[in-house]
């Protein structure tokens, strides 16, 4: 057997419990590899330090009837195993990682807070709030009942959030932005963003900050208002139109509508040069740019 692989059947632990008890594990992990968790039922907090190593400690409730803790050269996976029972107490994760670590956290019954950590995230939940920092990697991070909040640096980075039953906001970012609801509200701030995707089925979107000079903004929602605060003098094709509501602009630009009597309106011009696109759609809704 190689070397390499006596250090990771030596990492293996599976930990029994028949009632509520703490456990903690630790294992070494270089920066820039990747941890991966998973949790029934419980909280599950992650920090970034500037430590080589994992480090785990884990409320489990009297349901959880192991934790496995699998660690090798490159991947550490912590994962609670519930007895199978319908009903699930909570187990509460609370897990230390080297800041450049990727980390890829599911969660069913679960809040997920993540905070330091600059590695690429890939965060899920099925019923729970998810709350995190971005730095200049990806992050992606879906729940369908909670509300998401996402903490930028202003460093440029990738950013993809999804809620069925909730809302999202996201502040201080840069880059590519993508975020959608079908309830709930949506909040954007940044600066010299690039792609700007906001979509909602019902609830409002409110964006504020600065474009890049060639930025994509696509923006829909069925019934909510709109309201774009754009900072600077970006010079941009505006595509504006809502079927049952408003549309100002603060170029002066008068809405038209489609037909003399028929509801909806549309408002279409280009401001400067035109290089970057602004297309924004509502159905039952406001329309205001800033």
């Amino acid at each position: 057997m190689k070397p390499t692989a006596i250090l990771y059947l030596a990492l293996v632990v599976c930990v029994s419990t028949a009632a509520s008890e703490t456990v903690e594990q630790t294992a070494p992990l270089k920066p820039g590899n990747r941890v991966e968790i998973h949790n029934h039922s419980g909280s599950i907090e992650i920090e970034g330090w500037n430590r080589d190593r994992v480090e785990v400690s884990a409320e489990l409730s009297s349901d959880a009837s192991e934790l496995k803790f699998v660690a090798s050269d490159n991947k550490v996976l912590i994962k609670v195993v519930n007895r199978g029972r319908k009903r699930y107490g909570g187990t509460d994760l609370q897990i230390m990682v080297p800041k450049e670590t990727h980390i890829e956290v599911t969660g069913v019954s679960s809040d997920i807070d993540v905070e330091a950590v600059s590695g690429r995230q890939r965060l899920s939940s099925v019923s729970g709030d998810i709350n995190t920092y971005a730095f200049d990697d990806e992050v992606f991070a879906n729940t369908v009942s909670g509300d998401i909040e996402i903490e930028g640096s202003g460093e440029e980075t990738v950013i993809d959030v999804t809620t069925v039953s909730g809302e999202a906001s996201v502040e201080d970012v840069s880059g590519e932005v993508s975020v959608s609801t079908t309830s709930g509200d949506l909040e954007v701030s940044g600066n010299e963003i690039q792609r700007l995707n906001l979509s909602a089925v019902s609830g409002d979107i409110d964006m504020e900050g600065s474009l890049h000079e060639k930025a994509k903004v696509d923006v829909e929602t069925v019934n909510g208002d709109v309201q774009l605060d754009i900072s600077g003098n970006i010079e941009a094709e505006f595509d504006l139109e809502s079927f049952n509501g408003s549309i100002s602009s603060i170029d002066g630009h008068k809405a038209k509508r489609h037909s003399k009597y028929g509801p909806g309106r549309y408002l279409e011009y280009t401001r400067g040069d035109g290089k970057a696109r602004i297309r924004v759609n509502t159905l039952n809704g406001d329309i205001d740019i800033y």
